[in-house]
């Protein structure tokens, strides 16, 4: 597929895509700054006074356990890198609720007060299981999730997100096609776009969008 869309001679954009896609392909590549988007969501829970952190993961996509651990050292954070837990899958709900079920067991006596999701999918198996545990959002625990994909204002209490913001992905999407047939070009360096943050009740702040670099 590669070699079809190189022999077109068009330019090719991946509008969502990873850092690594652009020195696997020869095409344009967009992509979330995946390492900060976890410091600036670890950030906000501090902010907010959480200590014991908790990362539902999958596996060590987009960031690896090592970048993790950094970041949580950077904040302080170090006592937290037991409750790191990465789930098998990222659409399988038995298994990704299997990984929360293990991750509350094994710290029954001091469980999380703030769980931050690899996904909005992560975030609703996590509550289904507090609600089954009889555990409050954000009272008991705190729910910050990676997306705003899947309508978190839907989400009962509303979820807390760090945005990837799909529609601004779009726009500088066509934008940067257009530059690129207008200037001939056929690729470009790798291009950060920018995610948001959006506080709502599952971390009880009030609802408030900051655009984040």
């Amino acid at each position: 597929m590669i070699r079809i869309l190189e022999q077109a001679g068009l330019p090719v954009l991946l509008p969502h895509a990873l850092r690594q896609d652009a020195e696997r392909t020869p095409f344009a590549v967009m992509g979330t700054d995946y390492r900060r988007v976890v410091h600036d969501g670890l950030r906000y829970l501090v902010d907010l006074g959480h200590r014991r952190i908790a990362y539902l993961a999958y596996g060590e996509l987009r960031i690896s356990r090592d970048e993790y651990f950094r970041l949580l050292d950077d904040l302080g954070l170090s006592g937290s890198q037991e409750l790191y837990a990465g789930a098998p899958s990222y659409h399988q709900r038995e298994a990704v609720t299997g990984t929360i079920e293990k991750l509350f067991a094994e710290h029954s006596r001091q469980r999380p007060t703030a769980v931050l999701c690899f996904s909005d999918f992560f975030a609703l198996c996590l509550y289904d299981f507090l609600e089954r545990h009889r555990l409050r959002i954000p009272d008991d625990v705190a729910v910050l999730s990676i997306g705003g994909m899947i309508g978190c204002d839907f989400f009962d209490p509303p979820l807390s997100a760090l945005d990837f913001g799909c529609i601004e992905i779009g726009r500088m999407a066509v934008r940067t096609l257009m530059e690129m047939k207008m200037k001939k070009e056929l690729t470009r360096p790798f291009t950060v776009t920018p995610h948001y943050l959006t506080e709502r009740e599952s971390t009880r702040k009030s609802n408030r969008k900051e655009i984040l670099p």
